[in-house]
């Protein structure tokens, strides 16, 4: 009989998730009673005991934000019609006209072009998004020549550093100390050519490097910055004639350049593996989160076509190239696919590590979309004139980059701005107050299995696979894995055998690390395509090694399914210890687990960590606890068998205790493991999960005893559990 036959593990059955799914707080006090069940089981009835549930504040959690500023000119002035981003420029006259180099401002053969005049054309503040018009009201000399005008920047008003402001006071007003404490904030400008090159010139932060909240080097640089960009966008508004008239040498220093993401994601990497490595050397990645904020909009500047147009206008020029770059920056810098490149490399420094989080949330200053056409308005009655840009300026480099994250599983979201009101808030650090939630809850007997036909069995060793199938494949139902290398409940599966002893033997896997502490190690991992830097792959609620046990699949979400039939879900069967195939109407009464959780009413305690912790206060009811006695001789948990991290072999700190294990084989032949495991969030940072767990060896030859079970003994797990936002 094979193991799909055993427990229907296999990729086209949808399978789920989880003992209770509930929205409770945790550091709650619950009732924990324990019924005699029928006569098939030992388990005795007790008294009823009010019991403490810890907040998970053994591993303090270590944020470093991550702001990436976009300076480039689009944030406070739309194109000018003269732009070589503009194909089809229109002047307003009958002159033959040619897109002219704004690189070239002093060749007076294009008399009609403003750049003839002036560095730039002016913001125009009446103007509607993707409109320009030719302003005859003001010429500049006696050739009557129009002012050209277009609309306001991406962000004119400021708004991404008056949200970063609100954050920032936000985040220093905090009652939590520990918040506080552990929150450090590495502020990054994104440009490109000179002009970028004599913003960092100046940068108080020009060392680039994560500070603390209080650090006043913070403020001295958000500070330079927004005066970097108000004085552009006041230039911007002065009419071109008359900037060229009252033209100030220090204009071009003052102002904003080009789009580039590459310089500002090769910093960020650096800087965010020196810390990585920091951490991990302290034992604290594990429970270390990293989130990127980067503020821009959706191009990046120059292209491929853009230099190329300019350099068709002066072949012969060998040093216009070199000019151009230097104005510019080079144009490999914004080529798509290298931008995504130098963001993967971020992206992976956790892999690389073994541990950690690391979020994007791009933010896209897009409330002024451009029109396609452009729109080009003429004061001399009702002429609309038109230009096209180039079609490779409408690229979404935002949307581009958030799709190839997806697909690398990496976590990344868009937020579109119109305002500088924060979309959300970092977390609930400035009330004094922390609220955990309960999200699911898990009593389980990790020696006790049904199998599909209903009946209940024995698994000494905890590996998934019963005692009585373990002599018929010829395994050892003292050891959770025979070969050393994967559980049992897998290499009954010739496929999974053969791909676990192919990808050690290669050396693509190493048995005695567990990077997310799931219970499964890497070569487990890798042989079923879960993610092995995360505890719940497929994010429904359930550890890996939990669902490969009670016969789930890992990778699909299992939180919404209903395997049998029957009209409830999954997560119904796992509440009451079966595996998602069976029905438990053809289980017997006293071979499932039944559980009761009922809420009692809310109150508020003190940690000496958090400070004051907002809970619920419930009632758990453990009703019925099936047993089985063993035959064999006593067991041992896997020692020190499973470690964590491994890339640059920082386990020493890392190791995973036994008593954290989730492959819980039996003590003695009279005992059984109780398992508990309790999943936890913050709601106003619910991509952090927290894990409990509660471990109690029940002796199934005597009534058993109350006094040994402490609810206040759930202990935090050091575990990677990446919660990937709804798209």
């Amino acid at each position: 009989m094979s193991l799909r036959k055993i427990l229907n593990f296999n990729k086209y059955t949808v399978l789920i998730f989880a003992g209770l799914s509930l929205l409770l707080s945790f550091q709650n006090c619950g009732k924990f009673n324990l019924h005699k069940p029928l006569e098939s089981t030992t388990f005795a009835s007790t008294a009823n005991v009010n019991m403490q549930l810890r907040a998970p504040t053994e591993y303090s959690w270590n944020r470093r934000y991550i702001f990436l500023i976009d300076m480039s000119y689009s944030m406070v002035s739309g194109p000018c019609p003269f732009d070589v981003n503009v194909s089809n420029s229109t002047h307003g006259f009958t002159t033959p006209y040619k897109d002219y180099d704004p690189n070239f401002p002093n060749d007076m053969i294009n008399f009609n072009d403003a750049r003839a005049r002036v560095s730039d054309c002016s913001v125009d503040l009446n103007l509607s998004n993707g409109q320009m018009r030719l302003d005859y009201s003001h010429p500049y000399d006696s050739s009557y020549l129009p002012d050209h005008k277009t609309f306001k920047g991406n962000d004119f008003a400021g708004n991404r550093f008056k949200i970063f402001r609100s954050w920032l006071a936000q985040m220093r007003n905090s009652n939590n100390s520990e918040f506080l404490e552990r929150t450090q904030i590495l502020l990054i400008p994104a440009g490109g050519g000179i002009a970028y090159s004599r913003l960092l010139e100046n940068y108080p932060l020009k060392d680039l490097k994560f500070v603390t909240l209080v650090d006043p080097k913070l403020d001295d640089s958000l500070s330079y910055l927004e005066k970097i960009h108000q004085d552009t966008a006041n230039q911007a508004l002065i009419p071109a004639g008359e900037r060229f008239s009252q033209y100030d040498p220090d204009l071009e220093s003052l102002k904003m350049g080009t789009t580039s993401l590459v310089y500002a994601y090769d910093k960020i990497f650096s800087i965010t593996d020196i810390e990585m490595e920091k951490l991990a050397k302290e034992g604290a990645l594990t429970h270390s989160s990293f989130k990127l904020f980067s503020f821009g909009d959706t191009r990046t500047t120059p292209l491929q076509a853009q230099l190329d147009k300019s350099l068709s206008y002066f072949p012969t020029c060998a040093d216009c190239l070199s000019s151009l770059e230097t104005g510019w920056g080079k144009k490999q810098d914004n080529e798509i696919e290298t931008v995504d490149l130098k963001l993967s490399l971020i992206q992976g420094l956790t892999k690389y590590y073994g541990s950690g989080f690391f979020d994007v949330d791009f933010f896209n200053l897009q409330s002024l979309q451009s029109k396609e056409p452009v729109e080009y308005l003429a004061n001399t009655g009702s002429q609309i004139l038109t230009g096209t840009e180039y079609p490779e300026n409408e690229k979404n480099v935002i949307s581009f980059l958030d799709k190839r994250s997806s697909e690398r599983k990496a976590s990344s979201r868009i937020y579109t701005l119109n305002s500088d009101t924060p979309p959300y808030r970092l977390a609930n650090n400035s009330s004094g107050v922390t609220t955990f939630k309960v999200t699911h809850v898990f009593i389980l007997n990790s020696n006790f299995k049904v199998d599909n036909n209903g009946h209940g069995l024995l698994d000494s060793d905890g590996d998934g696979l019963p005692d009585i199938m373990e002599s018929q494949y010829g395994l050892k139902p003292e050891k959770a894995r025979t070969n050393d290398l994967c559980l049992d409940v897998l290499v009954t599966e010739p496929a999974y055998r053969e791909r676990c002893e192919s990808l050690y033997k290669a050396g693509l896997c190493d048995p005695r690390l567990d990077s997310d502490g799931d219970g499964l190690n890497e070569c487990e991992e890798l042989t079923i395509g879960t993610d092995p830097y995360d505890f719940d792959t497929d994010g429904d609620g359930i550890p890996d090694s939990i669902e490969v046990l009670y016969g789930f699949n890992p990778l699909v979400d299992d939180s919404k399914s209903d395997s049998n039939g029957d009209g409830v879900t999954n997560s119904i069967n796992l509440g009451k210890g079966l595996n998602p195939v069976v029905l438990p109407s053809q289980v017997l009464p006293e071979e499932q687990i039944t559980i009761l959780l009922n809420f009692i009413e809310q109150q508020k305690t003190f940690s000496e960590v958090l400070g004051v912790v907002k809970s619920d206060i419930f009632k758990l009811d453990l009703q019925n606890f099936p047993l089985k006695l063993s035959t064999l001789s006593p067991l041992q948990v896997s020692k020190s068998y499973l470690l964590r991290p491994g890339s640059k072999g920082f386990n020493t700190s890392s190791q995973i205790a036994p008593e954290h294990q989730l492959i819980r084989p039996i003590a003695t032949a009279a005992t059984n493991n109780l398992i508990g495991l309790v999943r936890v969030i913050d709601p106003d940072e619910p991509q952090r999960v927290y894990w409990e767990m509660f471990d109690l060896k029940i002796d199934a030859k005597s009534n058993f005893k109350i006094q040994n079970i402490d609810l206040s003994q759930f202990s935090q797990l050091k575990v990677i559990d990446r919660v990937r936002p709804v798209k």
